[in-house]
């Protein structure tokens, strides 16, 4: 499975740092999520986060982009990818499209377990 850890180590890792806030002081979802909401909050911050996004390869710019969703910013991903934050996914491979999936499952640890879509079909039952 994709973690927290692996998505910081690999290309990840690479872009939460251009984003200004690097993963390195952090070893959960839930704790860089709360990190990078309070680096968000400051305007000065949002421009530069737009920025960067700005000039990022597509690869990056898919992970930049799950990023912002895995950090419960996903119309802002949309905003900064001018609504084609999915379709970069088609030009995004190897380690860019493992970072991706990393963000999207937001596994904090290889031993935590995904929940099937058949378990939920009791609740709509």
């Amino acid at each position: 499975m994709l973690t927290f850890l692996d998505f910081a180590r690999g290309p990840g890792g690479e872009v939460a740092r251009r984003l200004g806030v690097p993963c390195d002081r952090s070893t959960t979802w839930g704790d860089y999520t709360a990190r990078f909401l309070r680096h968000a909050r400051d305007s000065r911050r949002y421009a530069s986060l737009k920025a960067e996004i700005g000039v990022m390869s597509t690869g990056e710019t898919a992970v930049a982009c799950a990023l912002l969703h895995a950090v419960d910013l996903s119309a802002l991903a949309d905003e900064m990818s001018a609504g084609l934050a999915w379709q970069r996914l088609n030009c995004t491979f190897g380690g860019y499209r493992r970072a991706v999936v990393a963000a999207l499952l937001r596994l904090d640890t290889a031993a935590t377990t995904v929940k099937d879509d058949e378990d939920e079909e009791a609740d709509f039952g």
